[in-house]
């Protein structure tokens, strides 16, 4: 997520493909974690128990389904009608993305270097949504990835631990996984919330305008 944070601190204005891009990065990323879960959960290993366990505890599957779905919500209510809510959502899943020139160096001095996203599709309903549920979608975007990138970090360690020879003498341990799991996870409930607070203010204000 090196080009969120790049918009973030470079102080650039957020622009439609950066919200595009973080919306089909967050369907991308849930889609990910869930077939992440499910191969690990088929595991029985003492530790994928317990992530097993830990998963239910949290409620991920369920967390992820219903951001998921609060995103798609947010999309339909800032469409003008349900055909152009169908063509965006379409567009999300089947991005037509091209890469254009790339910004910032360590040379010159930035300390960022990315490259730019162009998108060949625009898409009308992403630059009607308000400024702050952009930067909220965005925020539970970036958390949702982290979470994604630590159960393929998991799914990785449990590929490894079966294919080497000390799994006979040492245990697979899951603990530090488990942890930076739950931390993220708190970030998504805290972000989460912060982006249904937006909605309660801003959502009464679409209806008007429609």
């Amino acid at each position: 997520m090196d080009m969120f944070r790049f918009y973030y601190y470079a102080g650039i204005p957020l622009a439609t493909n950066i919200l595009f891009y973080s919306i089909t990065s967050l369907s991308t990323s849930i889609s990910s974690s869930q077939n992440v879960v499910k191969f690990i959960t088929e595991h029985k290993d003492c530790d994928s128990i317990v992530f097993k366990k830990e998963i239910e505890e949290i409620d991920l599957e369920n967390k992820l389904r219903i951001v998921e779905s609060l995103v798609y919500d947010i999309i339909r209510k800032f469409s003008v009608n349900k055909d152009e809510f169908e063509k965006t959502k379409k567009e999300i899943q089947n991005p037509q993305i091209t890469d254009n020139e790339t910004v910032g160096s360590s040379d010159s001095g930035s300390g960022f270097e990315f490259t730019v996203v162009e998108l060949s599709n625009k898409t009308s309903v992403l630059d009607r949504i308000d400024e702050p549920l952009k930067y909220s979608v965005i925020g539970v975007s970036e958390t949702l990835h982290n979470i994604s990138e630590i159960l393929v970090d998991i799914r990785k360690k449990i590929n490894l631990h079966q294919n080497s020879y000390i799994r006979n003498f040492i245990a697979l341990s899951l603990k530090n996984e488990l942890h930076k799991l739950n931390k993220q996870t708190k970030v998504l409930d805290i972000r989460t919330n912060m982006l249904l607070d937006l909605l309660k203010i801003y959502l009464p204000f679409v209806k008007r305008r429609k």
